[in-house]
């Protein structure tokens, strides 16, 4: 098979880079494409292109006439349907079209609609179903309920994220019996789970540390979070709360209001080790969110050692089993999510280590690399054999 991997940026996100690198061991040609932001080298059976960002203007130029002008002199007749089909075709469009991969993957479900013109040269679509694409940009932007709608019973096969994220799709004309769930695979030995007995003997202290990590966004809840942090003043116990996410107004203006500066940092983006240093230094990762695919940094924390404390939002109880590798709470719930702060704190430092242990060995099952790329494969082979 010849798959194009359609990925936005190049170099692209960490999780679908460790997608191609995985495909690639198995000899399947990949064509990966997007805008190139930095210079890359093609590695064997994985070849990219796109505009050069960092060429500017003339690159861009250069590219799309390249392209546009080898299909319109060698594959004419291809040309002109295109033409027919999509009136302002751009330069990736014109790379499909002189490659015609078997499969094109796209990774982001609102980009779809600009790549259905490939059903009519005979090439299968798969599409990506991840969190905010599915789980409330269809509301929250106009129109783009009805395109889903149109193109959804088109496409030939869709990888999600999630169970619960194929079953949002499925509202919008999604085949269920074209959906499989491939949860994102994480290199393990990026991660070291610290010794046993080594993590929560500190949780005996006074001071509870406690960290969210995410995109200053509504959807991911810090609101609530906030309220949960003024519960635990109220109750007189010690706690910090970093926040890894950036400011904005409407989080620093709530701070203020229930006093928490003491209590509460803020950080925008920070390197990925230091980040990861910051969890494994934490007692708690929080996420608050009101919906989420599955989050990554709670399978993060999970390798880590460290315990979770997770709303009951889209597919994360897929991954966190309550009482067993960490805690589920409502959404919009700070009562809930203050209660099982408390239970973490009172918790004896033996039952946190077994939770920690059988947290890790589900994230090694459910999300190592090896079983991606292999449903990955899996799909690939059914939509190209349907």
């Amino acid at each position: 098979m010849k798959i194009a991997i359609l990925v936005g940026e190049i170099p692209p996100m960490t999780f679908i880079h460790r997608l191609i690198v995985g495909l690639a061991k198995h000899n399947t040609k990949i064509l990966v494409l997007g805008r190139i932001n930095q210079k890359v080298e093609a590695k064997q059976h994985v070849r990219y292109f796109g505009e050069k960002k960092y060429l500017g203007t003339l690159g861009k130029i250069i590219f799309r006439i390249k392209y546009s002008w080898m299909v319109k002199i060698f594959r004419n007749k291809q040309y002109k349907k295109l033409k027919s089909l999509k009136k302002n075709a751009d330069a990736l469009d014109y790379v499909l079209l002189w490659h015609l991969p078997d499969i094109v993957h796209i990774q982001w479900a609102k980009a779809v609609e600009n790549f259905m013109w490939l059903k009519h040269f005979g090439v299968k679509l798969v599409l990506s179903l991840r969190g905010a694409h599915i789980n409330y940009s269809p509301v929250t932007v106009n129109g783009l309920a009805e395109k889903y709608q149109r193109d959804f019973p088109l496409i030939d096969g869709f990888h999600s994220v999630s169970n619960a994220i194929c079953f949002e799709a499925a509202k919008y004309g999604a085949d269920l019996k074209k959906c499989k769930t491939i949860y994102s695979g994480f290199d393990l030995t990026d991660f070291t789970l610290p010794a046993m007995g080594q993590k929560y003997q500190k949780s005996s202290k006074r001071l509870l540390n406690i960290i969210s990590v995410g995109r200053i966004h509504w959807i991911k809840g810090y609101a609530f979070a906030l309220e949960a942090m003024f519960q635990l003043k109220q109750k007189d116990i010690s706690f910090k709360y970093t926040l890894i996410a950036g400011r904005n107004e409407e989080l620093l203006f709530q701070i203020n209001q229930l006093e928490l500066e003491q209590h509460v940092e803020i950080f925008d983006n920070l390197p990925f080790d230091k980040v990861k240093m910051m969890i494994q230094s934490a007692d708690i990762l929080l996420l608050p969110s009101v919906a989420e695919g599955i989050a990554n940094v709670v399978i993060e924390a999970m390798l880590l050692g460290t315990i979770v404390i997770t709303t009951d939002c889209g597919g994360m109880s897929e991954t966190v089993t309550q009482g067993k590798t960490g805690w589920i709470v409502p959404i919009r719930n700070p009562e809930a999510i203050t209660q099982a702060i408390i239970e973490v704190f009172n918790s004896p430092p033996e039952t946190l280590e077994l939770m920690v242990q059988a947290a890790r060995q589900k994230a090694e099952e459910q999300h190592n690399e090896v079983r991606m790329v292999d449903g990955m494969l899996q799909l690939y082979n059914f939509v190209n054999k349907a």
